[in-house]
């Protein structure tokens, strides 16, 4: 099984455990904080995944504009490549992006969660408009060992920051989620 894989799976029983929690919310939602009327986010959308290392800082970054038009490029400190994957989500797509910030209290979050290591720490950022949450991660701790270790309650944070990248990343490129 390919590591995205193993990733996936594991992301998956841990929303499948969060759905079961009291936590859940119900069917029926208000997103007007996360898409307009006319059915664009509110916002622009940023996901990055960065390790810090010997070299400095490299990883990749998504951008989603409120229309759904997304590219994702990788970078070295301040250099970053030419987009590698450029597309426009559809109508479904961003609800379900509305819906999973939504369900998953992206707006609750914390700025920070997670311990920083002394060196070579990993992290998860997600911004939505001006709103920001990150997760430090150890060095060398892949995405899927985060969500196995994460506390499987609706409440916790790194779990909810996990699902929240899991499910837009599935939605522009499962291919591509990053260890």
């Amino acid at each position: 099984m390919s590591r995205f894989n193993q990733h996936l799976n594991s992301i998956v029983l841990a929303t499948g455990v969060f759905a079961v929690q009291s936590y859940a919310v119900s069917a029926a939602f208000n997103d007007s904080r996360f898409m307009t009327s006319a059915g664009e986010l509110t916002g622009k959308l940023e996901l990055s995944v960065t390790q810090q290392g010997f070299a400095g800082r490299s990883g990749i970054v998504w951008i989603i504009a409120p229309n759904g038009e997304f590219q994702a490029s990788r970078f070295l400190n301040e250099n970053t490549s030419a987009s590698h994957l450029k597309g426009k989500l559809d109508s479904a797509a961003l609800q379900h992006i509305a819906r999973i910030l939504q369900q998953q209290d992206f707006l609750g979050l914390p700025s920070e969660t997670g311990q920083s290591p002394p060196v070579n720490p990993k992290w998860i950022e997600i911004c939505f408009g001006i709103q920001k949450a990150s997760l430090m991660l150890p060095p060398g701790q892949s995405l899927q060992d985060a969500s196995r270790e994460s506390d499987l309650h609706g409440s916790d944070p790194s779990l909810r920051l996990l699902i929240i990248l899991n499910s837009i990343l599935e939605q522009i490129d499962p291919n591509g989620m990053p260890q």
